[in-house]
């Protein structure tokens, strides 16, 4: 998305000439010295805009890439997050799992039932410790991969801030420049009424 649209510089710039030509042309008797110094800071004014212009250009830019990565951040914090959801599901489906064997073996009459249902359960609670750990050491890196990405979106709000506050002055620079061609449109007028 384009803040200021592009104006096509070529034609500005033969208006221009064409316009100090005319002036050339009908104040023939204003002295040359004069001419050349309002040309010479017409075409200041000009370089100058020129300059503003890129300089918002490339400024447009980098708010733009600013903003992509920012989406981007948005999207990864969003994923891990999605991710992190999953892993306490899977946790607790792992803990119904023991809930459950744990009160079959309550339910066992015989020992050796109870043994073998014992064995089993040992293995089962064994494992679903590892995967307890498993996800638990997931879930810390999940936990600190997302405070990473916290940390990085605050720096590209601070970023885009900076870049808003540098748009502004941009702004403020474009209204000095309409100021000036305002005050050249003014020693136009100037010297046609000299002419006269």
């Amino acid at each position: 998305m384009r803040f200021f649209p592009r104006r096509d510089s070529t034609v500005s710039k033969d208006r221009d000439k064409h316009v100090v030509n005319e002036e050339l042309e009908t104040n023939s008797d204003i002295p040359h010295t004069e001419i050349a110094k309002e040309q010479s800071e017409l075409a200041g004014i000009q370089e100058k805009y020129e300059e503003k212009r890129t300089e918002l250009n490339d400024l447009t830019q980098k708010i733009q890439k600013v903003r992509e990565e920012y989406d981007a951040s948005i999207d990864n914090l969003m994923s891990a997050k999605k991710d992190l959801n999953q892993k306490r599901m899977e946790l607790d489906t792992i803990h119904r799992e023991y809930k459950s064997v744990s009160s079959r073996i309550k339910t066992y009459e015989t020992s050796a039932e109870i043994n073998m249902h014992l064995t089993k359960a040992k293995d089962a609670l064994l494992r679903t410790r590892d995967e307890s750990r498993r996800i638990a050491q997931q879930h810390d890196e999940l936990k600190a991969q997302a405070e990473q990405q916290r940390d990085a979106l605050s720096k590209i709000k601070e970023e885009i801030a900076q870049a808003e506050q540098q748009r502004d002055a941009l702004s403020k620079i474009k209204e000095e420049i309409a100021q000036a061609e305002q005050q050249r449109d003014a020693l136009s007028k100037i010297k046609e009424e000299i002419a006269q």
